[in-house]
């Protein structure tokens, strides 16, 4: 017996009906479609994609502009008001990366973040005031605030606030094609970019008297009162935390995947807008380029992997979770493995069947010998599959 073929049909979205009358059904089906929008946008929402609310993204953005439009008046303070825009300003890009990974992972991993980045910064700045080591001699003055352990505690809150964008930085770069991540390339291609930003940052905070070195020499060509020691220890923590950070964050957040332009602003302002401050505002044209350069080795090609896995459909999936053409729900292939029909709509013991390919219509026959005795569900699954994924063909 001939069996015809029909094509799936996709269900058809509900609309508004005669004179504006809504249709059931078309109010979810739009913020489905705004839940969309919303994720290829990069906004977080509830699960599932309907009902989105872009809230907390919200959060986390008015945070970013407040804190960069607060690093953006450096030029025209001094003195208290400085150093209250210094507070102020890592505080507040700090809190929007904190925020961040929390939504994208749990309010847990986000406490984890921050004790491991500020509990190793920490660590390693108390050791460096009290032994000189790994930054060379130094001693912080009372121009950052409070101080735990000879050490001010916004310290370790700056360093969270490079520490996790530099990881995501890490990650990406260090993504294979199948999804995964090489560990070293992560922990050299972050620790990199977390080091390179104390090219601006060091300049700045001795500009502030902030903190002094003992013995400020040899220093880079046109970069006075700043150690080469000082730059070997900032790569010798960078790495160590950023592969703390790596171990102890999960490698794939389980919420918002798409969703790391806020981290990426954080990094992108540092590097530009430091250049640009250094070499207009405060004078120093070695800064901005030493800073410019080595941070532009990572940040260049970061930037451009994220835009291009910010266009439709090209977000990477896991290979355990990559479905293929017969498993992927509400592929004909999937309904002809559940029900026992090919996906032309004949059965798995085989008849003659039509089907319809992309480029015209073609037939083709199949037959499949089945035994009563000696045939078990398994095997009529598996003839099923490869009947699906050969359109009939044997």
């Amino acid at each position: 017996m001939k069996a015809v073929s029909k094509q799936p049909t996709a269900p058809e979205t509900p609309t508004a009906g005669p004179a504006g009358v809504r249709v059931p059904g078309a109010d979810r089906a739009e913020r489905a479609e705004r839940a969309e929008r919303g994720r290829r946008a990069g906004w977080p929402g509830r699960a599932g994609g309907t009902g989105t609310s872009d809230l907390p993204g919200r959060i986390v953005a008015a945070l970013l502009v407040a804190g960069i439009l607060t690093q953006i008046s450096y030029p025209l303070t001094s003195g208290t008001v400085l150093r209250v825009v210094t507070v102020v300003s890592v505080v507040l890009l700090t809190s929007a990366g904190v925020l961040h990974a929390a939504l994208r992972w749990s309010a847990a991993h986000a406490a984890v973040l921050f004790l491991v980045a500020g509990g190793i910064g920490l660590l390693a700045e108390a050791v460096g005031v009290r032994t000189g080591y790994p930054f060379g001699e130094y001693v912080y003055t009372g121009q950052l605030g409070l101080k735990l352990a000879e050490v001010p505690l916004l310290v370790p809150i700056a360093w969270t606030m490079i520490a996790y964008p530099a990881l995501l930085l890490g990650r990406r770069l260090a993504a294979r094609p199948d999804g995964s991540t090489s560990r070293i390339r992560t922990v050299l291609l972050g620790g990199i970019t977390l080091a390179s930003w104390d090219l601006y940052l060091d300049p700045q905070m001795i500009a502030q008297d902030a903190w002094r070195f003992a013995h400020p020499t040899p220093h880079l060509p046109g970069v006075p009162g700043i150690p080469l020691t000082n730059f070997a220890g900032w790569v010798l923590v960078a790495l160590v935390m950023i592969a703390a950070l790596d171990r102890a964050l999960p490698d794939r957040p389980r919420h918002h995947p798409t969703w790391e332009w806020p981290a990426a602003a954080v990094l992108t302002w540092t590097w530009l807008g430091s250049a640009v401050g250094n070499l207009l505002f405060f004078g120093r044209p070695w800064v901005a380029l030493y800073g410019g350069l080595v941070m532009g080795l990572t940040m260049l090609p970061y930037l451009r992997r994220l835009a291009a896995a910010s266009q439709p459909g090209q977000e990477r999936q896991q290979p355990s979770e990559k479905p293929t053409p017969d498993t992927a729900p509400g592929s004909p292939g999937a309904t002809s493995a559940r029900t026992g029909t090919s996906s032309t709509g004949t059965s798995s013991t085989g008849t003659s069947s039509t089907g319809t390919s992309s480029s015209g219509t073609s037939t083709s026959n199949s037959s499949t010998r089945t035994s009563p005795t000696r045939t078990s569900p398994t095997s009529t699954d598996n003839l099923t599959a490869g009947s699906a994924r050969n359109g009939g063909d044997e």
